[in-house]
């Protein structure tokens, strides 16, 4: 059998970045290309992924994340969302999940890993697993920024 590739998506957790990154993940999945989307509910994640209008695609698999901690958690704020997304329990979430699905296919390549700007410590972590980072940003405007952040976030100097 072929090697496959692996290509881990994690949406902000809204129903607008979400939707954006279940389209990308359903638009770049075939029978190559796995693409895997972090989630912290399963049930949001499925209400958002019919929100695109795409047919399923057996390439493209929902992960929990957490065993599902966060599955019925609402915050009150968007910035409890933000900083929950940007917390190193998140981030420990995230690594946890990349690891078991490296373990699930072995034979396999990890190759990229897609995130909003809001993600945090998730161009760190793309370093670490030498995954290549694509950002999927909304505007044009916050992308430009976002490139000379993530320039400094990727190669600073310890």
């Amino acid at each position: 059998m072929a090697q496959k590739v692996h290509v881990f998506c994690v949406p902000f957790p809204g129903a607008g970045h979400a939707v954006n990154m279940f389209n990308a993940a359903l638009t770049i999945a075939n029978h190559e290309i796995i693409t895997h989307v972090l989630v912290m509910s399963m049930k949001e994640a499925e209400r958002w992924m019919k929100a695109t209008g795409q047919d399923d695609n057996p390439n493209t698999q929902l992960e929990l994340l957490a065993n599902g901690k966060w599955e019925d958690w609402h915050p009150e704020e968007p910035r409890e969302l933000v900083m929950q997304v940007r917390s190193p329990e998140f981030d420990q979430a995230v690594r946890a999940t990349i690891e078991d699905v490296k373990r699930r296919f072995p034979a396999d390549r990890a190759t990229a890993l897609v995130c909003n700007a809001l993600m945090g410590t998730m161009p760190e972590l793309a370093k670490a697993y030498r995954l290549q980072l694509y950002i999927l940003q909304p505007t044009a405007s916050e992308s430009i920024s976002l490139s000379d952040a993530m320039y400094y976030v990727l190669h600073k100097t310890p």
